[in-house]
């Protein structure tokens, strides 16, 4: 069986060949295949540097300023050869659902309010200040618990797994072990392959820790089960419970052990994640600026380059500040994210 390296290049090899007006044994054999039955070296050659080629505009040859693309093809390396050594635990964020068709957090609580009369500007006005928590107290406090969660299984519930996109099936396969994420929906549970041997739960992290350090194929679903009032961090009093007390963090509280467990322990790859000012960002900046135990701290982003040249270096010190090194895509591009991940899987099996 072809590696998918070698099928995409060998598309490339076979339509540069059609575009040229070039009969190859009256289309009885491919190019592709003729130059690798005549000249599996050139063949070879030709492929690497094809796939060279993919992965500097992957990380932003054509769109991304010279000295980001210095930092991006520094920081994919030294990426590369953790996930070779399985030393990587993605963090996946909404994003990667949003790829599969489920709505953005923010536009999922809006078409809520909109559709049970709850007040916009109320809700925008808790959206604009980030707190998503306070959000969805007000938006559950008016519709009730049944009507919620009715609602969120017809928007997030994807059966048919030709609806999940590239992007999960991506985070599922290129990393085997661990996996964190914020996302109340399904769909690693229904696509990653091969499956999560257990899934562990919000304020029920359970032996997360012990998993996580044996490489075991788990789960940890950060903010629970919406139907597991126990387990869900979702409503401001269930924030407060899983994270500390009015917005703040306090490292006494199960999840937030769990998670400077995980951060001090692997590296982590944010995708899928605004890495906006929130609990999870607080709890890592906590621990980061903790000179005993978060100096040596060290993880990666693949993440959206902000437009603006004043706003990239403000970006990139909130991100530092926490320890997190990007990898930037063009603004919009969101399809580099699939790329980058795609280029990571097969470097790291080379290495």
């Amino acid at each position: 069986m072809k590696r998918q390296a070698d099928l995409s290049f060998n598309e490339f090899i076979d339509e540069s060949f059609e575009a040229l007006h070039i009969p190859v044994l009256n289309g009885r054999r491919k190019a592709s295949d003729i130059l690798a039955t005549l000249d599996r070296e050139m063949y070879t050659e030709r492929r690497d540097d094809w796939l060279a080629s993919q992965l500097d505009a992957s990380l932003g040859s054509d769109t991304v300023p010279p000295s980001q693309l210095v930092k991006n093809r520094e920081r994919f390396e030294r990426l590369a050869r953790l996930v070779a050594k399985q030393r990587v635990v993605p963090f996946v964020g909404a994003g990667v659902s949003a790829s599969a068709g489920c709505p953005a957090w923010s536009d999922y609580l809006k078409k809520l309010a909109s559709e049970h009369g709850y007040s916009m500007r109320t809700l925008q006005g808790y959206i604009k200040r980030g707190c998503f928590d306070e959000a969805a107290t007000g938006l559950l406090a008016h519709m009730g618990e049944a009507a919620f969660r009715e609602s969120f299984d017809r928007s997030f519930d994807r059966r048919d797994p030709s609806s999940s996109s590239v992007l999960v099936n991506l985070v599922a396969t290129t990393f085997t072990g661990p996996i964190i994420t914020t996302n109340y929906d399904r769909l690693l549970e229904q696509f990653a392959s091969p499956k999560f041997g257990q899934t562990f739960l919000g304020r029920l992290p359970g032996e997360f820790q012990r998993a996580c350090r044996e490489g075991e194929r788990v789960l940890f679903k950060i903010h629970g089960n919406l139907y597991q009032p126990e387990s869900r961090v979702l409503t401001k009093q269930e924030y407060d419970a899983a994270y500390g007390a009015n917005g703040s963090v306090d490292l006494s509280k199960e999840l937030c052990r769990s998670l400077r467990t995980a951060f001090l322990r692997e590296t982590v790859l944010f995708v899928g994640s605004s890495l906006a000012s929130d609990r999870t960002m607080d709890l890592l900046y906590q621990i980061a600026q903790d000179p005993a135990d978060g100096s040596a701290m060290r993880h990666f982003a693949i993440v959206e380059l902000p437009n603006k040249a004043t706003d990239r270096g403000s970006r990139e010190k909130f991100l530092n500040e926490r320890h997190i090194f990007p990898i930037w895509y063009q603004a919009g591009e969101h399809r580099f994210v699939s790329d980058i991940l795609q280029h990571l899987g097969r470097v790291s099996r080379d290495l």
